[in-house]
């Protein structure tokens, strides 16, 4: 008999989808998100604003093996543990990967004080990048606590800290500091940022540990290899790497023509492109999980029955808020975030349209991590990084902030199409909107 945290029960019905779950957290994500965001906009207004927005992206970019690296290579080798039923390796690979987790701190720090003595300002603060370095490994604090949780099957639960918690604390945090010190800086709100992540990071932990006290604790079936863990952690966060420079591309290169009020302009509509992505990112949540049973299966009709699933919400979703943001862009911004930002809108517009289009072609990243060609995707994505750059740095003297959106659009979509290609040389499947309508159509052939 199994045990009982190896039990695997799949829900039935629309509303009982764990991806209608996921993307029900989201959608509550996204509402608190851009209520904090309105929040920090009006109180820091657009150059503070904008300040807040770079830090945060390079603290974003420095947490890279904390949150890219170290929790996806925890959420597959405890999925693939968890389906071959070695209690003691899960346990195993949870020890080993929260001792990674604390060595990595000191590192990263170490690097992001190098990087400021070489001279590196960051949003026009001296220190700005040994902030960073120091919020990083707080920021990402949640993600091993999250890998372990998806790696168990708990994809639901384990989004609640990050989605539903730490926007509230974040907005009641921010609004208290503000008051006590009777300033409003980049500084004051990273700081309420921080102490609200480690809010839900005790949350977090308090929710693992139950799912954890279900394991037995026995010694492995199979040898733990950490050189094995090691490799692909290092493997992974280059992947990672990628995916996470080019979500925080666009704040660097603001940062690097000192444009700091359009940086603010472009935070407001990254708080709108969250809306826009939410559901491509929950079902993303949950497809991770799925995708990371199915395919140390090696049964393709299984791993591409998930992706077209993926696909049908993600880019149902997507397009029809981009649509919302054509129609009802501009005022929405004007009312929340007030007229001093309604140049917020047409970023928007061009960022939303260019993930529309990129989620035609599928959880391409996803899928190469999972099947081990996190490295051939790393250089795609390392491509659609410098098609971003490249286009930005070529127009800006021309379109200005918008050759930066316009840049990032292209880049995204190149990305997206280039990892598809990868994903279908490395199992075999089109995961892109081609390879779901030829599926669909071979399907009904047979039925017929």
């Amino acid at each position: 008999m199994k045990n009982k945290w190896f039990n695997l029960t799949n829900a039935s019905g629309f509303l009982r989808s764990a991806y209608f779950q996921s993307m029900v957290i989201r959608i509550s994500n996204a509402l608190l998100a851009f209520g904090v965001a309105v929040l920090m906009a009006r109180l820091l207004g657009p150059d503070e604003y904008g300040k807040y927005a770079i830090i945060l992206s390079l603290a974003t970019i420095l947490g890279i093996p904390f949150k890219a690296g170290l929790p996806r290579t925890m959420t597959r080798d405890i999925a693939i543990a968890r389906t071959s039923s070695d209690p003691g390796r899960v346990r195993a690979i949870i020890r080993f990967g929260a001792i990674v987790f604390l060595l990595l701190i000191p590192l990263v720090i170490l690097v992001a004080v190098c990087i400021w003595i070489v001279g590196y300002e960051v949003a026009g603060v001296a220190l700005g990048v040994v902030f960073a370095g120091v919020l990083a490994p707080i920021f990402a604090a949640n993600s091993n606590r999250m890998a372990v949780m998806r790696g168990l099957g708990s994809a639901i639960r384990s989004q609640i800290p990050d989605m539903l918690i730490q926007p509230l604390g974040t907005a009641i945090i921010v609004v208290a500091l503000i008051t006590v010190l009777g300033t409003a800086s980049a500084e004051v709100g990273l700081i309420a940022y921080a102490a609200s992540t480690i809010l839900g990071v005790l949350v977090g932990v308090l929710m693992v540990r139950s799912d954890i006290k279900q394991i037995p604790d026995i010694a492995p079936a199979n040898n733990f290899k950490r050189s094995g863990f090691l490799g692909s952690v290092a493997t992974m966060s280059l992947l990672g790497a990628a995916t996470s420079i080019t979500g925080n591309i666009d704040m660097l290169l603001l940062n690097h023509f000192g444009a700091y009020s359009d940086a603010g302009y472009y935070k407001v509509a990254l708080s709108g492109l969250a809306v826009v992505v939410l559901g491509g990112n929950a079902v993303s949540a949950v497809a991770f999980t799925r995708l990371a049973e199915s395919i140390p299966s090696g049964d393709l009709n299984k791993i591409a029955a998930q992706s077209d699933k993926a696909l049908i919400w993600s880019s149902l979703f997507t397009g029809g808020v981009t649509v919302l943001v054509l129609i009802l862009g501009r005022p929405v911004i004007n009312l929340f975030f007030g007229e001093e930002y309604s140049d917020a809108w047409p970023i928007l517009l061009v960022l939303s349209i260019g993930f529309t289009v990129a989620f035609l072609f599928g959880q391409g990243p996803d899928l190469a991590s999972l099947s081990g060609a996190q490295v051939p995707a790393a250089f795609c994505i390392l491509i659609g990084i410098v098609v971003t750059i490249g286009f930005a740095i070529g127009m800006q003297d021309s379109l200005g902030v918008m050759a930066i959106a316009l840049g990032s659009m292209i880049g995204t979509i190149t990305r997206f199409v280039l990892t598809s290609f990868v994903v279908r040389f490395s199992i075999k499947i089109d995961i892109s909107i081609f390879g779901f309508i030829y599926r669909l159509l071979k399907n009904r052939t047979r039925e017929g």
